[in-house]
């Protein structure tokens, strides 16, 4: 069985690693190594358990490229799966859609996250 992680986006902090978590309504407390805080769950972001070709690990809101297609992909979570999400789907035609991804091709890369690099969203 995989290990259950979360990583969090703060806005002064950036990501930080979660070794403690509790839930609350819409929000959660987490610690890390340095303190304990309140956050949105927008903030929370799970790990999937894959990882890519430099066998750095998917987590929830990251970018990656499709090491096949070319295309750019956000990590989501939906249905209680983990999926690719196109992120230019006007340059997909028919070819968009979500993706599981656990189907990605091995030689996929993450290039960033939602948080960190919002540009690669555009």
């Amino acid at each position: 069985m995989r290990e259950i992680k979360f990583r969090v986006w703060d806005d002064v902090l950036g990501i930080r690693e979660v070794d403690e978590i509790s839930f609350c309504g819409g929000f959660c407390s987490v610690a890390d190594e340095h303190e304990t805080y309140e956050l949105n769950l927008d903030n929370l972001m799970q790990y999937t358990g894959l990882k890519d070709r430099y066998d750095i690990e998917y987590c929830q809101d990251d970018i990656f490229i499709d090491g096949r297609t070319g295309y750019k992909y956000k990590v989501i979570k939906d249905i209680a799966a983990f999926w690719g999400e196109p992120t230019e789907p006007e340059l997909m035609a028919e070819d968009y859609c979500k993706t599981l991804l656990c189907n990605i091709n091995v030689m996929s890369e993450i290039i960033g996250n939602i948080h960190e690099n919002p540009e690669l969203m555009e």
